[in-house]
């Protein structure tokens, strides 16, 4: 290491020792050996700096960015989400970022989405409470720049997931609040995470009982918006699926669920999630799954504990 540091800074001093030699080699005028000296110092000066990168107390000036391999550790764990494990260190990582950068809009979104996907994967006083701060974190990316479209998809998110697990009071509150900012959403980019608004209005639609709005037709028609917009992101093919074995549509509920199962394709970035609506699909083509239970509620992004994963 030590001969090539001396290697380096040797091939930085030649230029300097040529001119150097010219200087003193040949007769120059008084102006000419001026304008030789101002090259010779400015190589100088510039040898000297490249000196400098390279002797041992230099490393001390040239600190890894601690922020940066903290943001690439939460992002190779965030890949690696279908480990809990790995999930549970990303979460605190990405908490430590935000905590030390709160106007980090991307950080607080992605902590957002891991936190739900935390809860979906956790019992229901866990889920609510991961649903809360992912709720929370959504309100303050609002806050900052209230055209975030992560923050709404997320926020509406969490909000359709903790009304879900939540008792009836709470969950009626918090219907009103989705409508509201995934239609936001629809307006700014409804072609944000496959459809993202289209498919959870399709879903709130669908799940409301009728006196409180629920609406079969409204929900077919924005599920099949979310599929035309979100053709790999096959939460959407599920949920309408679902609606529609719902109503009695068996045969096209069960093409759907199979394309889901058949196809390999998956939305960039949602390999884990897309490995579990697979298996759910593949459970339901085999009837393994309850008839009273509803195909898509287990599919928000992963299944429960106890599902034989």
């Amino acid at each position: 290491m030590a001969q090539e540091k001396t290697d380096i800074v040797d091939s930085f001093l030649s230029p300097c020792r040529k001119y150097y030699f010219i200087i003193n080699s040949h007769g120059c005028a008084p102006d000419r050996i001026m304008n030789k000296k101002n090259i010779l110092l400015k190589c100088l000066l510039a040898s000297l700096c490249c000196i400098w990168a390279f002797l041992p107390w230099g490393d001390s000036y040239a600190a890894p960015n601690k922020d940066t391999d903290l943001r690439g550790r939460a992002e190779d764990l965030y890949e690696k989400r279908d480990d809990p494990q790995n999930a549970q260190k990303a979460i605190e990582s990405y908490r430590k970022i935000v905590s030390e950068n709160p106007q980090d809009e991307k950080a607080a979104c992605r902590l957002a989405q891991l936190l739900v996907w935390d809860g979906a994967l956790s019992s229901d006083e866990k889920a609510i409470a991961c649903y809360k701060e992912a709720a929370s974190l959504s309100e303050k990316v609002l806050k900052q720049n209230p055209k975030s479209t992560g923050g709404l998809y997320w926020l509406g998110v969490s909000y359709g997931l903790w009304a879900s697990t939540a008792g009836p009071i709470k969950s009626i509150s918090l219907v009103g609040e989705v409508k509201s900012v995934m239609e936001r959403l629809a307006e700014l980019d409804p072609s944000y995470e496959g459809g993202g608004a289209y498919r959870v209005l399709g879903r709130l639609y669908n799940k409301l009982p009728f006196f409180l709005g629920g609406d079969d037709a409204k929900a077919e028609e924005l599920l099949r918006k979310a599929v035309s917009m979100g053709p790999r992101y096959w939460l959407n093919h599920l949920y309408l699926a679902d609606l529609l074995q719902k109503c009695g549509r068996e045969k096209e509920a069960r093409q759907l669920v199979t394309q889901v199962r058949d196809t390999k394709a998956a939305e960039p970035g949602l390999e884990p999630e897309t490995r579990l609506w697979k298996d759910l699909a593949g459970k339901y083509l085999r009837g393994e799954a309850d008839p009273d239970d509803s195909l898509a509620d287990t599919s928000c992004t992963a299944t429960k504990p106890g599902d034989g994963q």
